[in-house]
């Protein structure tokens, strides 16, 4: 089954969409995850060779981003200013117009705000009428939508799964963020 079969044929499809998305339609090293992981490393973990970046698994790598950095810097801030020229691509329209279309929510594991750029209807909420109160560290009760949302899964909405650029202290990163 192809997926345009399978969006057509389910009765309500969530969409999982992850950094795979920044890799269409912009410029080589626009909304580059690789670019971005490289200035960090040189910056803060210059003795890593790319090579041995390569060959660890992303919590690693952000442990030893982490590490190097020192206690002084806030590295998810770092991710986040980096992160600052970013804007979204053609890819990110049409997921996104294809979604509110089909009234279908993005559950998206980037902490980049490339979806709610390229469909600028949308407005963040904070869910009050949920059980989870509002935190900076787990904003699971924010969606940003065009319309107000009452249950996540009917309707149109982008959820960022492991934390987002308006709240850095959400981003997830290394195993001590999974952790903790």
């Amino acid at each position: 089954m192809t997926l345009r079969e399978l969006l057509t044929q389910a009765r309500r499809p969530a969409l999982v969409v992850g950094n795979g998305v920044n890799l269409y339609g912009g410029s080589k090293n626009a909304n580059s995850w690789s670019a971005l992981l490289a200035d960090l490393r040189k910056k803060y973990c210059g003795g890593l060779s790319e090579e041995s970046a390569e060959a660890m698994s992303l919590p690693e790598l952000y442990d030893a981003l982490t590490i190097g950095a020192g206690a002084s810097v806030d590295l998810q801030r770092e991710f986040v200013g980096a992160m600052a020229e970013w804007a979204p691509t053609d890819a990110h329209r049409q997921i996104a117009t294809w979604a509110a279309k089909n009234e279908a929510p993005i559950l998206t594991t980037n902490f980049d705000g490339m979806f709610e750029r390229s469909f600028p209807a949308c407005k963040l909420q904070i869910l009050t009428d949920r059980d989870v109160g509002f935190t900076r560290f787990y904003p699971w009760n924010v969606v940003s939508a065009p319309t107000t949302i009452s249950d996540p899964l009917k309707g149109f909405g982008i959820w960022h799964l492991h934390g987002m650029e308006r709240y850095p202290s959400s981003i997830r990163l290394g195993l001590t963020h999974y952790m903790g």
